[in-house]
């Protein structure tokens, strides 16, 4: 599709206008949600659904922040707390200018299950350019961060493994090496 040539369809969906703009956003892959100056929820695709374990619209829309955020104990990469005051959406909304993406560990407090997301919202304007809502598009990163930590476990545990020929201080070496990592993706 040709947007530059003044198509209707075009124009329509990058206006915001029709219902093209809704099902574009629906199809994507990654999480969008929108918040609105006061902090709801104000949209969530159905990734972000899924991302936040919500099964309808209905649940997220029009809810806090912390009432999402209560579900998670919520890390950053170094394993430090990460308060709502620090994600990208609340600087936005608070400051109205964007800051760097975030990088987040999130453990459900119900399932124990672990993710890594990162984090970058964006303004909303309306027709006279004030900030209105932040757009955070919420991508996950476990996989990512999965091979980062299989990687470090690894790298260490060949050069423990070259270190001795020793074989019980080599094998004791490994393991030395291994835990940290494993310790760190458990939490």
């Amino acid at each position: 599709m040709d947007v530059g040539s003044g198509s209707d369809l075009g124009a329509r969906i990058l206006s915001g206008q029709g219902p093209e703009f809704a099902e574009l956003l629906e199809t994507l892959g990654e999480a969008v949600v929108v918040r609105d100056r006061e902090g709801r929820f104000v949209y969530a695709n159905r990734a972000a659904l899924a991302n936040l374990a919500d099964e309808r619209p209905a649940d997220l829309l029009g809810a806090p922040l912390e009432s999402v955020l209560d579900r998670y104990i919520v890390r950053d990469e170094h394993g430090g707390p990460i308060n709502a005051e620090a994600l990208p959406s609340v600087r936005l909304l608070q400051a109205g200018v964007r800051s760097e993406p975030l990088l987040l560990q999130a453990i459900d407090r119900e399932t124990g299950a672990v993710s890594w997301r990162r984090l970058s919202s964006s303004p909303l304007h309306d027709a006279e350019g004030t900030v209105i809502a932040a757009v955070t598009v919420i991508e996950d990163v476990t996989a990512v961060k999965a091979a980062e930590v299989h990687t470090r476990i690894l790298a260490e545990s060949g050069r423990k493994l070259s270190a001795s020929l020793d074989y019980e201080q080599t094998l004791q070496n490994v393991a030395r090496a291994a835990l940290p990592g494993l310790a760190d993706w458990s939490l």
